[in-house]
C-alpha cells in the first residue's frame, strides 16, 4: 500500500472518531468488495456510538438514472458517480436506512473479514468473497494475447499498453498498481518477457513467452 493510501485511510477513520452519539450518517457504496467491506467496517467502527446509518449503493440509482438508454449504464466504484448526481440521489432520498438486525450482520461480517489473511477479495452475489492473489492473471493473459496479435511473436510492447487495457475492461475495481504488481509476478514466472527496468510501468516492455501465444 502506498503512503498516500496509508494517509488517506488514516485521515478517514479520524473522521469516523469525531461522530457524535446520534449523528445520521450516510455510507456511499457499490457493487465491490472495497466499498461493501467500507460499509462494514464503518458499521464496526460506529456500534458504540449508536448512530442512525443510511447507505446510497451508487450502482443502483445510475442503472435507474440511465434506464431510457439503449445501452446499460454499468458503474465499477463510487469515484465514477459525479457530484451533481450524488445531489440528485440525495433530493430522491434514494437511501436505505439500516435496521438493527442489519448493523449486527455488518459488523459480525467485519470482524470476520478482518481476521481472514487473503489481500485480494472479490464481491459475488452480494457477498465478499476471499479469493486468491492470482485472481486476475487470466485475463492478463487473455488481454495480452490480443495485444500480441497486433504485434509479431517476438515484438514487445509497453506494459503500460496492457496494464491500461486490463483496467479498462476487468469487471473488478482494481488499479494500475496492482495489475503491475501482477504482471511482474508473471514475469517471474515466466509467462511474460520483458525489456527495461521494472522500477516502474511505464520503463518496461513486455511480450508473452512462446509457450503463451499459442
Amino acid at each position: 500500500m502506498s503512503e498516500q493510501y496509508v494517509v488517506l485511510f488514516h485521515d478517514a477513520l479520524q473522521s469516523l472518531r469525531q461522530v457524535k452519539e446520534g449523528e445520521q450518517v450516510i455510507v456511499w457504496t457499490c457493487e465491490n468488495a472495497a466499498e461493501q467491506f467500507g460499509l462494514r467496517l464503518v458499521s464496526h467502527l460506529l456500534s458504540g456510538k449508536k448512530c442512525s446509518i443510511s447507505v446510497c449503493n451508487t450502482y443502483f440509482p445510475m442503472l435507474y438514472f440511465h434506464e431510457d438508454e439503449h445501452t446499460q449504464y454499468d458503474i465499477r466504484h463510487s469515484g465514477e458517480v459525479s457530484p451533481s448526481q450524488m445531489k440528485r440521489m440525495l433530493k430522491l432520498n434514494l437511501l436505505d436506512p439500516l435496521t438493527e438486525d442489519e448493523l449486527v450482520l455488518l459488523q459480525a461480517e467485519a470482524l470476520q473479514l478482518m481476521e481472514g489473511h487473503s489481500i485480494v477479495r472479490t464481491w459475488f452475489r452480494g457477498r465478499i468473497i476471499e479469493d486468491d492473489e492470482s485472481r486476475d492473471d487470466q485475463e492478463i493473459i487473455r488481454y495480452a494475447k490480443d495485444l500480441q496479435s497486433e504485434y509479431g511473436i517476438d515484438d514487445f510492447y509497453n506494459a503500460a499498453r496492457l496494464i491500461g487495457h486490463v483496467l479498462g475492461w476487468s469487471e473488478h475495481d482494481i488499479n494500475d498498481t496492482w495489475i503491475d504488481y501482477r504482471l511482474r509476478m508473471l514475469i517471474k514466472k515466466g509467462v511474460f518477457a520483458y525489456n527495461g527496468h521494472l522500477r516502474e510501468m511505464l520503463s518496461y516492455q513486455i511480450r508473452l513467452n512462446t509457450s503463451q501465444d499459442k
